[in-house]
């Protein structure tokens, strides 16, 4: 079939060019906004995220969604059926 772009898996999100698992599926929908790759924020944009009210900052968010490597990755040639 036809390859698409380069790009993370459904349940993953890009950051800086790297793929890690969603912050909104790490944080249960509370923090669904990735700051850093070990930071999670309510919203987007930095300023409301300098609120620790409004952020989480754990080494448990840096990874991503795919079960041989639990370590964020750089996008993958996927098929377009992803």
């Amino acid at each position: 079939g036809m390859w698409s772009q380069v790009k993370c898996s459904s349940e993953e999100e890009e950051f800086e060019g790297i793929c890690y698992e969603k912050c909104s599926t790490l944080t249960k929908g509370q923090m669904p906004y990735r700051l850093s790759s070990v930071a999670c924020c309510k919203f987007p944009g930095q300023a409301a995220c300098h609120n620790l009210q409004n952020s989480v900052v754990n080494i448990n968010l840096d990874k991503s969604q795919d079960l041989s490597n639990a370590l964020p990755h750089a996008p993958y040639m996927r098929p377009e059926t992803d």
